[in-house]
């Protein structure tokens, strides 16, 4: 028995296609699963605290043991803020204690010294250069910019030195400066352990 095709609808075009809709529960499981990703990639950037679990815990100022040499290095047990992760590493944010040793270079063209000699204005945009820990931190030797300094940045000065020619104004690096530090050395730091840090982290009254 031969069955006869289905005429096509009214005013359609012979040999035409007719567009296929998509459908509901296919769009409602897109936007769940865009949904999704959107929240995991903000979850990556989302600040979260750290331990530093290990003895050798340096801090690079890209993430790479390769092509960025160490800045300083971080205190076992201290708490840090991982403000990114990449690859195996954890982008930090350089503030506290378990920070102040480490330092960059900026052109002292670029800054204007307080009177007390103790804090530096940024007066132009200008790269900040981190200190090779391992060349003790020679500013011939210290090549890696880690940020830009906008105008009015107030930097802490260390010293300042002269390097080929050039004045420049050691500091200590600050919170914009990239930090990483290789997450084998990081373990996620529990509410006890991050509100203790907070304590001993605040200004006396």
């Amino acid at each position: 028995m031969i069955l006869a095709a289905a005429p096509p609808p009214a005013g359609a075009a012979r040999g035409s296609i007719r567009p296929m809709r998509t459908p509901p529960f296919l769009l409602l499981v897109a936007a769940l699963l865009s949904a999704t990703f959107v929240a995991s990639a903000s979850a990556q950037e989302r600040s979260r605290w750290y331990r530093v679990a290990g003895e050798n815990a340096f801090v690079r100022g890209d993430s790479s043991a390769t092509s960025a040499y160490p800045v300083g290095r971080v205190p076992q047990d201290a708490i840090v803020e991982v403000v990114e992760e990449r690859f195996g590493w954890a982008r930090v944010r350089p503030r506290g204690e378990a920070f102040a040793a480490l330092h960059g270079f900026v052109p002292a063209e670029s800054a204007a010294i307080s009177p007390d000699g103790r804090t530096a204005r940024i007066t132009a945009r200008t790269p900040i250069r981190a200190a090779n820990f391992a060349a003790r931190e020679d500013p011939a030797r210290s090549w890696k910019e880690v940020a830009r300094l906008e105008p009015g940045t107030i930097l802490e000065v260390v010293e300042t030195v002269s390097s080929e020619g050039r004045s420049l104004h050691k500091v200590r690096l600050p919170e914009q400066a990239e930090a990483w530090i290789n997450l084998a050395f990081l373990r996620e730091a529990t509410p006890a352990e991050v509100q203790a840090w907070r304590q001993r982290s605040a200004p006396a009254a």
